[in-house]
């Protein structure tokens, strides 16, 4: 979280020379916000408070998928719809509200359990979780073929940059999403 924190503040002050850096910014300080969440839910005891802080994270998390468009369409100067990237913040609040309020309303994590020997919280995912995570996936590839597209209009002088971007949008995801499904 401190090191996302200070990169967040890097881009924030290079945001006259880059044309994403506020976007960038924005990104970062979002996963700077869910890693501090994760580490309250790793350093709470109690499952309900693991709950609570799991529900929390999912806010930062949520925000992630608009977000990367944002980062995205910015450096490839192709603005998306207002109406569209609200619509699609709107759709991932929702979830992130149903799963922060599950220990409140009890739905959601009925199954949720401590697992030995450090604690660890487990559960099932539910419907809101699933479709969050992949509208969150979903965005961060769109945003990796917005930036892919970008090299064909990019002087080839920067075509390392487009290609290290749209790797870094898309790897983290696809690798997250293999390691759940084969259930790590």
């Amino acid at each position: 979280a401190v090191v996302t924190s200070m990169l967040a503040g890097w881009a924030w002050h290079r945001r006259a020379l880059v044309r994403a850096a506020v976007p960038f910014a924005r990104f970062a300080v979002a996963l700077a916000l869910w890693n501090v969440g994760h580490a309250a839910e790793t350093m709470a005891t109690t499952l309900r408070g693991k709950l609570i802080w799991d529900g929390l994270q999912m806010f930062p998390f949520a925000a992630l998928g608009p977000l990367v468009l944002a980062v995205a369409s910015t450096h490839a100067r192709r603005p998306l719809p207002w109406r569209w990237l609200g619509g699609f913040a709107l759709l991932l609040g929702a979830c992130a509200t149903m799963v922060a309020t599950a220990p409140w309303h009890g739905r959601l994590r009925n199954d949720a359990r401590l697992e030995p020997p450090w604690g660890t919280l487990v559960y099932e995912f539910s419907a809101p979780d699933a479709l969050a995570a992949f509208l969150v996936y979903l965005a961060c590839f769109v945003a990796a073929g917005l930036v892919l597209r970008q090299l064909a209009g990019d002087p080839r002088r920067y075509a390392g940059q487009n290609l290290t971007l749209a790797f870094a949008l898309a790897f983290p995801p696809l690798l997250l999403a293999v390691a759940m499904a084969i259930g790590l």
